[in-house]
């Protein structure tokens, strides 16, 4: 099986003088460049380690008078599409930062000074989403937990400089960011209260507290230090190191509800005791974890798709290396290797380690009789629920286990010396003294409370006690049960008379079915269910008297989301946060107030978010958005929606085909697809970009522009404007003589025209209109227009 190997040790001019505090990857067009913060000499300096021997890049002194309480760390932060190096031990001028260049060079100093940024940032991360990147930093100087955005220019703005949760921002030992979907969350470990709080990400960067878990819910940490994230097969996962249990606690973000998926305490066989430091990433599919502490060196785990950690290798200092008091780690998958970066607290220079990747493979079992088989690598094979056959195949595989409903598992093709088996799933097992073996004449029999496994070799032959007890390590990590942060929901179906269904502090999904239901959530995010209903329904949640259908007569207390019908639905939301999805057919789904999710599903669906950063999902079909009942002027562009303003700021848009504006003076903007766009009332700009668009100004003096493509203009009756300047596109209800056309001459012909000359040149009668058929190939035809009499004074030139 692989083994962690040492590699060389980074930086001459580190090695003489020790406290490596932060190590930073960069990811350049060239492969990773480390950064490395010494705390003692006060400079970072970068390397390549894309292969080969890693050479120094560059080295930055930060400023003299930084702020080094509780240790001088930096952070790479997005400033659009530049990356800066952030110091997070503060100047007296604010936070010194650094532009870094695309070969990993430290450039020119900025300070960023934004209120609160003058002084040490306890703890700090960053997160980009469609709006914009948004940087998080709990200061001393401020007190507060702050919310900047970054800006291209290379400047960061406040955006929310709300009171810590936590209490003070000291008490933040930790805070991570992860993506879920679209949907960007804030995690923030507590060291005084020993819990972890995640936030979900508005779109314009303020905070909404969704979930916590800490002790009072059964997960054993006590003062969480180190945070780590990585998502795997779109699930994402958190892992927290606390110093004071030795601990590492993973936990899955599942639309901001955190689920503890496993929790392992350090053993003699394992190194992260205190659990100091921690880094993670994932190469080619496989989530692979490095966790270090006080007792002299390293441990390497894989992250299962199930939350789980499995020990790959574990690594003791020696006197080459610099593992004593690890500080600080960073990861590098290439070149077929994972390449391990470790700073020491008290000893010189970067530790590199390498651990080779091979072709390994992860199969995880079901809750049926799974037969799992591997390849030529050394894979992972965990067996599940059920009767479970396991087979490694070629190469040096790991076999794990699990405590399960008591049913024989096998290993199909053992090999001693080679393959190992990890039990450490296997509750309260702490040594093979608590096995029973029987021998085999071909393998061998385990036996552990009502578990029972049999080990066949891959040869045939019998396999002693010896070959087991050489090929686990039941306490290499030591498993305890973990709890679920949240209580368990309730499924409460009622009858076709009048039910009430209470449900309870989880989250619960409740479904009346017929009859005048009363539905109560309680705590928890609950949901009313209407999946079993036929027909149109209308469901409204600010006002059920208003319901149709199956839903006549239900009434609602602390229900939050909507689950719709196959039918056509018309779903209303409320004033909190809703999720609303619509099912298949034609629906109609408005959220009102709150930041809402709302999921229209199969089918041509029309979604109005209303007030609040709205998640908008088309799915199949052409899907609308409404803003017809937005009184104050928006921008709203399904393109770049980070640009929206008034109602429509900070929505999102997913699979959404189709927009229409409000009752004032509105900017509508498509993509390059093919959108139907309208402006509605008010004196509206309209642009429909790349695609065959249709475009409706509908009441108002508009200005209509398809953009590229072959689109289709219509002005709706008043004093309207039309662009044009590539593709084949109609207006269809021009009026001479009180509507305008704007050309774009450089596009469309060559040198300079007067109109009267545009009009002659280009300019014929058909039998559907006057049509302008331009030298460089693009057409506008203006329907129903029988003559090109007074055309030219109609025309200008953009």
């Amino acid at each position: 099986m692989a083994e962690i190997i040492y590699v060389t040790t980074l930086g001459s001019d580190l090695e003489a003088t020790g406290a490596v505090t932060d190590l930073d990857i960069l990811w350049t067009d060239t492969g990773p460049v480390l950064y490395a913060t010494c705390q003692v000499t006060g400079t970072v300096s970068a390397y390549d380690v894309s292969g080969g021997t890693p050479a120094q890049v560059d080295s930055q002194a930060l400023p003299g008078d930084i702020n080094q309480l509780g240790g001088l760390d930096v952070t790479l932060v997005e400033f659009g599409d530049t990356t800066q190096m952030v110091t997070l031990a503060g100047s007296t001028t604010g936070l010194p930062a650094y532009a870094l260049g695309t070969d990993g060079a430290i450039n020119g100093q900025t300070d960023h000074d934004a209120s609160g940024l003058a002084g040490p940032v306890w703890a700090s991360a960053s997160i980009t989403l469609a709006t914009g990147t948004y940087f998080f930093a709990a200061t001393e100087a401020a007190g507060r937990l702050g919310t900047y955005q970054t800006h291209a220019d290379g400047s960061m703005t406040l955006v929310q400089n709300p009171v810590p949760p936590t209490g003070k921002p000291a008490d933040i030992a930790a805070m991570v960011t992860v993506m879920d979907g679209a949907a960007g969350y804030l995690v923030l470990a507590s060291a005084t209260q020993d819990v972890l709080q995640c936030y979900r990400v508005n779109n314009d960067g303020s905070l909404r507290q969704e979930d916590s878990i800490g002790v009072a819910d059964g997960l054993g940490i006590n003062s969480p230090a180190v945070m780590a994230t990585v998502t795997l097969d779109g699930q994402p996962f958190v892992i927290a190191g606390a110093a004071g249990s030795s601990s590492l606690s993973v936990v899955s973000i599942d639309e901001g509800r955190m689920t503890a998926t496993d929790h392992v305490v350090d053993s003699l066989d394992t190194r992260f005791q205190g659990a100091s430091a921690l880094a993670a990433t994932v190469v080619d599919g496989r989530a692979f974890v490095v966790a270090a502490g006080g007792d002299d060196g390293l441990t390497l785990m894989s992250l299962l798709p199930t939350g789980r950690l499995v020990v790959l290798d574990t690594i003791a200092d020696t006197l080459e290396m610099g593992l004593d008091a690890v500080d600080c780690l960073a990861l590098a998958g290439q070149n077929g290797v994972l390449d391990i970066f470790v700073g020491s607290g008290t000893e010189g220079g970067v530790t590199q380690l390498s651990y080779a990747l091979g072709t390994a493979v992860t199969l995880v079992g079901t809750a049926g009789n799974d037969v799992l088989t591997g390849g030529a690598g050394d894979d992972i094979l965990v067996g599940g629920q059920g009767a479970d056959q396991l087979r490694g195949g070629d190469g040096a595989d790991v076999f794990v286990f699990d405590m399960g409903d008591g049913a024989l598992d096998k290993v199909m093709d053992f090999q001693a010396g080679t393959d190992t088996l990890d039990l450490s799933g296997w509750t309260m097992l702490r040594s093979a003294d608590q096995i029973g073996f029987t021998v085999l004449s071909n393998g061998i029999q385990l036996t552990y409370a009502e578990e029972t496994l049999q080990v066949f070799s891959a040869d045939g032959t019998s396999l002693s006690e010896a070959d087991i007890r050489a090929a686990m390590t039941p306490g290499s990590l030591i498993h305890t049960p973990v709890t679920s942060t949240t209580a368990e929901g309730l499924v409460l179906t009622g009858t076709d008379g009048n039910d009430t269904l209470q449900g309870g502090a989880g989250d619960d999904f409740l479904q009346g079915l017929g009859g005048g239901d009363a539905l109560i959530g309680g705590a928890g995010i609950d949901t009313a269910v209407y999946s079993e209903s036929t027909g149109q329904l209308v469901v409204d949640l600010n006002k059920p008297e208003d319901n149709k259908g199956v839903a006549i007569g239900d009434t609602y207390d602390s229900i939050e989301n909507l689950i719709g019908s196959d039918g056509r639905d018309i779903f209303k939301g409320n004033t909190e946060d809703n999720f609303i999805s619509g099912g298949n057919n034609k629906d109609s789904l408005i959220g009102r107030k709150g930041d809402d999710r709302l999921d229209g599903g199969a089918d041509d669906d029309k979604l109005e978010g209303g007030l609040g950063a709205d998640t908008l999902i088309g799915g199949e079909g052409n899907d609308r958005v409404m803003y017809k009942r937005a009184v104050d002027p928006l921008i709203a562009d399904l393109a770049n929606p980070e640009r929206n303003t008034g109602e429509a700021a900070g929505d999102v848009y997913v699979d959404m085909e189709e927009m229409v504006g409000g009752r004032s003076d509105d900017f509508i903007f498509g993509d390059d697809a093919s959108n139907k766009l309208w402006g509605r009332e008010g004196n509206d700009e309209v642009y429909g970009r790349g695609g065959n668009d249709t475009i409706y100004g509908s009441h108002g003096e508009d200005w209509l522009d398809g953009g590229a493509g072959n689109d289709i203009l219509t002005g709706g009756g008043h004093h309207d404007a039309f662009a044009f300047g590539a593709g084949h596109d109609q207006i269809t209800d021009f009026r001479p003589g009180i509507e305008t056309i704007h050309l774009d001459a450089e596009a469309l012909w060559a040198g300079t025209l007067s109109t009267s000359q545009v009009v002659s040149q280009f300019a014929t009668v058909t039998e559907t209109g006057v049509l302008l058929s331009f030298s460089a190939g693009a057409s506008l035809l203006i329907e129903g227009m029988t003559t090109t009499d007074g055309l030219a004074g109609d025309l200008y030139f953009l």
